[in-house]
Parts: structure tokens; sequence; C-alpha cells
């Protein structure tokens, strides 16, 4: 139609969340994997487990909210706040490899995150 936005095409969106020692890993469906600190937000930072645990999305993953703690945060915040999230990359054809988009740098992803992952997956299976 004439007149419409396609700016939703580049829309990024989360698919899955897990809130892990300190910092909320955000699972894109472009396969990254985005770790921010709670620290970054004072209502995370001081929420329970519970309170964190407690959220729903926003727009099929566009954002999050936390009903319990009356927050919202976007996920195109996360990419674009002053300090930087970092992102781990799932699977690329070169693990050795090191990125940079848009300023942000693309690591390959550890042997720490590899295990969050393992866990996250194993939840999953179990459900």
């Amino acid at each position: 139609m004439l007149g419409m936005s396609t700016s939703h095409r580049n829309t990024v969106r989360a698919k899955h969340l897990e809130i892990e020692s300190g910092y909320l890993w955000i699972f894109l469906e472009d396969g990254r994997v985005l770790r921010v600190p709670t620290a970054d937000y004072p209502s995370l930072a001081h929420a329970s487990k519970k309170q964190l645990n407690n959220f729903e999305w926003i727009g099929r993953g566009l954002g999050i909210h936390w009903p319990d703690l009356d927050e919202d945060l976007s996920i195109e915040g996360f990419l674009h706040s002053r300090t930087k999230p970092k992102f781990f990359v799932l699977s690329t054809p070169n693990q050795a490899a090191v990125q940079t988009v848009r300023g942000l740098t693309l690591l390959p992803i550890t042997r720490y995150q590899e295990k969050i992952k393992e866990r996250i997956f194993s939840k999953r299976a179990a459900n």
C-alpha cells in the first residue's frame, strides 16, 4: 500500500529472556544473545528474583514489561543505550571471528555463555 512504513522489516525482536547472576540474557530472533546488567536499571537492580521473573513481552518481543515493578524497557533501547550491551553470537561460520556492528562488539559465545545456553534449552525440553 502507498504511504505505509516498511521499517518493521528491520525491527529487532526478542524471543526468550533469562535472568541470571545480575544480568538479563535476551535471546534475539536473529540468533544473537544480548547481555544487559540489571545494575544499569535501578528498579531491576533492587528487584527480587520473583519480581524479575514476572515479566511480559511487549509487542511480540519488541520490549519487556515488569508489572510488579511498573517498568517497561525496549529491545531497541538496549541496543542504543549509553552503556553498550554485549552481544554473544550463538553460532557463526568462524567462531574465532570478532565483528563490530553498529558500534557494538559481537563476540563468539564463551564456555560460560554456552553453559547458560545449555541450561536454558534443557529447561525448555523439561517443560
